[in-house]
């Protein structure tokens, strides 16, 4: 008799053990089923391209005009600089509207007219533009932008100095970025612009163009 209530008394207390544990385990199952049910993070480390975008871009560029002057070709070219600054926001996620400034300029650039090439000591020929653009994130973060331009030509030489007029452009960056902190990446980046900008001192419109590689600085 001793030996039964023993042993029913050990029974009783594994199976109130039992209640006990599977009790405890519930509140760790609901805490644990909304971590299952997450999504996986992003492949990119958690780098989201969302709300507010900046790019800078600072690097080499060579600078193209030409246009007529008196029956003949005028070409002014050379290698310079550039330099540009975008603000945008993603309207949804990576793809972006933006706002930018930009600047190509050539220090001593080569100047010809028909045959002739003069020497212009202390020539700067610069071309500076705004715009407004989309841009779009690929895979592996190459980021595609387009803007369209106004674009002015600026001549110094000396103390003398001309602006043309307003004109249209295209400008295009590709850029390859890689990310350094959650919010800020580093990347290599190509420029092209082409455009048209009017100019009462010559003949026809300046056809322009320039291509630009360099540094970019994101934030995004």
């Amino acid at each position: 008799m001793i030996e039964k209530l023993a042993k029913f008394e050990v029974e009783t207390w594994l199976a109130s053990a039992r209640r006990v544990a599977l009790v405890a385990s519930v509140p760790l199952l609901l805490a644990s089923a909304p971590a299952r049910a997450e999504p996986a993070a992003p492949s990119d480390g958690g780098h989201e391209h969302e709300q507010f975008f900046m790019r800078f871009m600072l690097g080499p560029s060579y600078l193209l005009a030409t246009t007529s002057l008196s029956d003949q070709d005028l070409t002014v070219r050379g290698p310079g600089g550039t330099f540009q600054v975008a603000l945008g926001y993603n309207i949804v996620p990576k793809l972006i509207v933006y706002a930018e400034v930009f600047d190509h300029i050539t220090f001593g650039p080569d100047v010809s007219i028909g045959d002739s090439d003069p020497s212009l000591e202390g020539l700067t020929l610069g071309l500076t533009g705004i715009g407004a653009g989309l841009g779009y994130y690929l895979p592996r973060n190459v980021c595609v932008s387009a803007s369209a331009s106004l674009v002015r030509l600026e001549a110094t030489e000396g103390d003398a100095s001309d602006r043309s007029d307003l004109g249209g452009g295209v400008n295009l960056v590709i850029s390859k970025e890689w990310w350094v902190s959650r919010d800020w990446a580093l990347g290599a980046a190509l420029q092209v612009l082409v455009g048209s900008v009017p100019d009462d001192q010559v003949d026809d419109s300046w056809a322009v163009a320039a291509v630009g590689a360099g540094l970019s600085v994101t934030y995004d």
